[in-house]
């Protein structure tokens, strides 16, 4: 009889799976937040989406370039750790740039997708594959949970910045800054490259031996480092491109909506207004942004 797969990851792949779930969770609270509910404040709905939309064109470009790279960088997690630091600093710049300063803000909002797209899809992407080269599937299932969460909590932010009639922008996006560090303070403190380096095992597999577990570590490192998929090996490849234009029309559903949210809830603001909480206030929001 097939065993079922557990999902007992280890103390320290459980908190790899919390540091993904986090970057993805900053990802949304920092890039897709300001977009949907700011952008009457900051320049407007068309200019802030086009600068997301090249901010994403550029990591794609990044995230190729690097590829071939990545072999030769010997510590990941210490580019994820800078990466998510510079996010944080540039996410308390979203929080604190007033209105007055639209300019400064709308730089600090391009850098700050281009640096959170990195940490919590390249990086900490990377460290996922080599602590789970067999189940980072069901990692990263379970990680981008914090999608569709960070998401529900858009209610908290659109009730702090359009409860009154001067909008708390600093104080609404305190939450998600915190939960932001905690988890890059996960990340400083219980991750490394690889799960060997603190004892642990490559997918929780303790049946494994350590002299078994630093020798496929070692041969990993190897073999990045004379990979033959180089960026023009990965782009002719017909599988590449059936991984990416179904992921593409994924992500580019998921993003639509969550950025789209408080435009759509405000068409039915009078609809809306009887069933209070979140959805009324977004709606009024919107309503708000559009008048």
């Amino acid at each position: 009889m097939e065993q079922k797969k557990s999902i007992n990851f280890g103390f320290r792949g459980w908190m790899l799976v919390i540091y993904q779930a986090i970057a993805f969770f900053t990802f949304v609270a920092f890039t897709n937040y300001p977009m949907n509910i700011l952008p009457d404040f900051y320049g407007g709905a068309q200019l802030i989406s086009t600068m997301y939309t090249i901010a994403t064109l550029i990591c794609v470009v990044i995230q190729l370039v690097l590829s071939r790279f990545v072999g030769r960088l010997k510590n990941i997690k210490l580019l994820s750790v800078i990466l998510g630091g510079v996010s944080l600093v540039l996410a308390l710049g979203i929080m604190a740039i007033p209105p007055a300063r639209t300019t400064l803000w709308q730089i600090c909002y391009f850098l700050e997708c281009l640096s959170v797209i990195l940490w919590c899809t390249f990086t900490v992407g990377i460290l996922v594959g080599q602590w789970f080269p067999r189940r980072k599937g069901t990692v990263m299932g379970i990680a981008t949970f914090a999608f569709p969460v960070g998401n529900a909590l858009i209610g908290l932010f659109a009730d702090n910045v359009f409860k009154t009639g001067h909008p708390t922008i600093f104080s609404a996006f305190i939450p998600f800054f915190i939960i932001g560090v905690i988890g890059l303070a996960i990340g400083v403190f219980f991750i490394k490259d690889y799960p060997e380096q603190v004892g642990a095992f490559r997918d929780n597999d303790s049946s494994m031996t350590p002299e078994v577990a630093k020798a496929m570590m070692e041969a990993e490192i190897k073999a990045k480092e004379t990979s033959v998929w180089t960026l023009r090996k990965t782009l002719s490849s017909r599988d590449f491109w059936f991984v990416v234009f179904p992921m593409g029309l994924l992500l580019l559903c998921a993003v639509g909506m969550m950025t789209q949210t408080a435009s759509i809830l405000g068409v039915f603001e009078a609809e809306l207004a009887p069933m209070g909480g979140f959805a009324a206030v977004i709606g009024a929001g919107a309503a708000h942004e559009g008048a």
